[in-house]
């Protein structure tokens, strides 16, 4: 299964909050839930999709509209909380990761093609230890990522409650 989405994980606030804090407010929260591969995977235009994983708030952003504020050179936060987004592309073999404390950018790293194409600070100590497979970062590196650094793993039981964003 490819990957093509984005994700963003805001650590203890709830989902209203953590919404606001990454640019994305006047959205419409509907009365329905959806599962994981909904959510995660299912390229869904005009919506983006959170759930509570332990002390984290899980956006999943098939839009960019939340990551492209946050992994772009000049990311935009409105949050002091820590805050991870992340990149999938298996169609354009594009993989990474922002990572901020505090409001602050503290590492950007994104590959295209196994070759790293964009960064910013320095490397988290976590990266000296990933392995990647001879073609490069794919999605299971983006995932080692989300556990590391949130703890938040893969679990297909969990459901997410679906906004809808405002017209463009």
């Amino acid at each position: 299964m490819g990957w093509n989405t984005t994700a963003v994980f805001v650590e203890n606030t709830d989902p209203t909050a953590a919404l606001a804090g990454v640019g994305l407010t006047d959205l419409r929260v509907t009365e329905e839930n959806v599962p994981f591969d909904t959510a995660t995977s299912k390229m869904e235009a005009g919506f983006v999709f959170t759930a509570q994983s332990g002390a984290w708030t899980e956006i999943w952003d098939p839009e960019l509209r939340a990551v492209g504020r946050l992994i772009g050179a000049e990311p935009t936060i409105e949050t002091t909380h820590r805050v991870l987004a992340v990149v999938f592309s298996s169609v354009a073999s594009t993989y990474g990761f922002a990572w901020f404390e505090a409001g602050q950018l503290v590492r950007r790293v994104v590959y295209a093609d196994g070759e790293v194409v964009d960064q910013a600070g320095d490397p988290l100590p976590m990266e000296a230890t990933m392995e990647f497979p001879s073609w490069g970062p794919d999605e299971d590196f983006v995932f080692e990522v989300v556990k590391t650094l949130t703890d938040c793993d893969v679990d297909y039981s969990t459901t997410y409650r679906r906004h809808e964003l405002p017209e463009r």
